[in-house]
């Protein structure tokens, strides 16, 4: 990615003709129905950036359905799919999907859905995201160490803080990892807890101790859905990491006062 912080707006943005002119012809021939002054408008409106451009023409523009499946496919988001599996002992194994290169906080496509209000107007409602609530009284059976699991599995998610505890899939993190310091097993809620209400992407293979189930033992498996070995990584020092919502949450990286990039510095 090629472009600059502007001051005034905030965003990266890149309006040098030639970058224009480059960006408008990729434009025409992906929306060749679209008049071409309008595309360049769109184009100048969002400081020469593809992703909010293509984000606007979705909105704007009609028959323009096949395109957008194409983005939406490119940069699906962070979250990549759940499998549920019952064992013959009754124990559970649960596999989640997770797409490294986005951020599983970010969400892109807030669902919404039009009701009628009392006066008859349609009233537009948004969707609430599914989350998992914990109540007092559950804690000292069903999230004993929430806490504990909630600092360990940050420290191994943060891109700056030292800690290794669900950062690689091929890694198994039992009692006896040396990323659990304290030697607890969770329980399959405070698992759950981690990865839906938190969205903290874990790797690996996690025993879990489930709670509603008699305290069975079951599995969490966590995938990086593009590469199987591909592992949580630290960034540098002096290195940062940004968000691209126009990409549905794709990472950027960047340093002080330097143009940023998509790829990863250790990649």
């Amino acid at each position: 990615m090629s472009a600059t912080l502007s001051e005034k707006t905030g965003k990266w943005e890149n309006l040098t003709q030639g970058h224009l002119d480059r960006e408008l012809g990729v434009l025409q021939k992906r929306f060749p129905k679209v008049d071409q002054v309008r595309l360049e408008g769109v184009l100048r409106d969002n400081g020469g950036h593809m992703g909010r451009t293509m984000k606007e023409i979705f909105k704007t523009f009609e028959g323009v359905e096949e395109q957008k499946k194409v983005f939406y496919k490119k940069y699906p988001g962070a979250f990549g799919c759940k499998a549920e599996k019952t064992f013959e002992d009754g124990s559970t194994g649960l596999v989640y999907g997770w797409n490294l290169h986005f951020d599983p906080r970010f969400v892109s496509n807030t669902l919404t859905k039009v009701v009628k209000g009392h006066d008859g107007e349609d009233v537009e409602l948004q969707e609430v995201s599914c989350s998992i609530l914990i109540h007092s009284y559950d804690k000292e059976e069903h999230y004993p160490n929430h806490d504990y699991f909630s600092k360990i599995a940050n420290n191994g998610d943060s891109p700056y803080r030292e800690g290794e505890w669900g950062t690689d899939p091929n890694e198994r993190y039992d009692e006896d990892h040396p990323s659990n310091p304290e030697k607890l097993i969770p329980t399959r809620r405070e698992i759950e807890s981690l990865v839906v209400n938190f969205r903290t992407p874990l790797l690996g293979k996690i025993p879990f101790i489930d709670t509603d189930n008699d305290c069975k033992r079951g599995i969490y498996h966590g995938v990086n859905v593009q590469n199987s070995n591909g592992k949580k990584k630290k960034l540098p020092e002096g290195w940062m990491r940004d968000v691209a919502s126009e990409y549905n949450g794709l990472y950027t990286y960047y340093q002080q006062g330097k143009v940023s990039q998509w790829k990863h510095p250790l990649d």
